[in-house]
């Protein structure tokens, strides 16, 4: 019943090789290891569906590995991001989303028969795992893949509660940061281990030039309340003001567009900030621009934040839990500014605005770290990850 909630998906699969749905791999005579990504929501985009997305597509090319990828809803027709064919794609609950925190039997039971029709041998979980601990059959490895700070979420929520039950009861939690995963050893006594794996990023194709004539600033990410959008109105009030000929453009889509469209024609801003949804291609969508800048509440891992050194972009971001510290070097390539204070944010813009020759600096010591989230690395520490999970006893 919730398998089949879109029908195209199928199609894409129709390509498979002839092992498919055998779970045995007929070059080692072994039988293959079933893996299963859950999120929340695979229409969404977002940081965690890219990341989730890439390594399961990574993880699709060794035989020795049936991957799923599990989307607990899905409130459009459309997935995120594109998926191998060798991957199977479902959804436990064909119905609109529900909060499942007053829900919880009925989620509890949803899942269960969800597990009763789908044999794994290791979940990795970005979403939920509240919910999952009392529904993955005792014998399947779990992975809680947590990509918000531990401090997230309020005393006694679902947040609070999953990692602390994570804790006890999981096989692996892996964070994105050092932090994050000292933060969880000071804080609870943990039988689970505790791995990091920074998110990764691929190389462009071809390397981009900074554009220092530029006038154009960029942020990227969901129309929510976390990501800040709000109080970016505010500092671009302040720095499109003073600097008139400069614009600003916003990436991303979601469920406060409309008030943050509406609190920017108010603020007078309509024709210099912009908010252009979705961008069609991502990469290109930071060519051109001389200043990136986040205004999140908080963060797990900010990929934006790469992305936008990738395309050699000087950053200036709040230093909210967590990230941006352990990605941008303050006075190196980019400023890291006191949260929230929106006139030193609007200070440091217009100080990289007025100085050229400073952009420029910052420019060049923007990728200073990169080797760190290579490809390469994030893929090794997560295939070791995962084949220690699934031999131990």
């Amino acid at each position: 019943m919730y398998d089949k909630k879109i029908s195209h998906i199928d199609m894409q699969n129709k390509n498979l090789p002839p092992n498919k749905g055998q779970h045995h791999n007929t070059l080692h005579g072994a039988p293959m290891k079933r893996i299963a990504f859950f999120l929340s929501d695979f229409s969404t985009k977002g940081g965690e569906q890219k990341i989730n997305a890439k390594l399961a597509n990574g993880l699709a090319k060794n035989e020795d590995y049936k991957i799923s990828l599990v989307s607990l809803f899905l409130r459009k027709k459309e997935l995120s991001f594109s998926l191998d064919s060798r991957i199977e794609f479902k959804t436990v609950f064909d119905e609109k989303p529900f909060d499942m925190r007053l829900n919880f039997i009925k989620s509890i039971l949803g899942l269960r028969s969800f597990f009763k029709r789908n044999k794994f041998d290791l979940v990795i979980s970005s979403a939920a795992p509240l919910f999952l601990t009392f529904a993955i059959p005792q014998e399947v490895k779990k992975i809680y893949w947590t990509h918000q700070s531990f401090f997230f979420g309020r005393k006694f929520g679902l947040e609070w509660l999953g990692r602390r039950i994570a804790a006890k009861r999981w096989n692996v939690i892996v964070t994105l940061l050092e932090k994050t995963k000292n933060d969880f050893l000071r804080n609870l006594n943990c039988k689970a281990k505790i791995q990091t794996v920074s998110n990764s990023i691929s190389a462009l194709e071809k390397s981009v030039a900074y554009n220092s004539e530029s006038k154009s600033i960029v942020s990227v990410g969901r129309c929510s309340l976390q990501k800040g959008f709000d109080i970016l109105i505010d500092v671009a009030k302040i720095v499109l003001n003073k600097h008139k000929d400069w614009e600003w453009h916003v990436g991303g889509d979601g469920s406060q567009m409309p008030n943050l469209i509406k609190k920017r024609d108010m603020c007078g801003l309509k024709g210099r900030l912009f908010f252009d949804g979705i961008p069609a291609d991502i990469n290109s969508y930071y060519n051109n621009r001389a200043i990136y800048v986040m205004t999140s509440r908080h963060e797990g891992f900010p990929i934006v934040l790469l992305e936008a050194q990738r395309a050699k972009l000087p950053c200036v971001a709040f230093d909210c839990l967590t990230g941006p510290s352990e990605i941008i070097t303050d006075g190196e390539n980019g400023y890291i500014v006191k949260p929230f204070d929106i006139e030193l944010m609007a200070s440091r813009i217009c100080a990289l605005i007025e100085d050229p020759k400073l952009r420029i600096k910052f420019s060049e010591n923007s990728q200073k770290d990169f080797k760190k989230y290579s490809d390469d690395i994030f893929f090794e520490r997560w295939n070791d990850i995962i084949s220690e999970t699934l031999s131990e006893r």
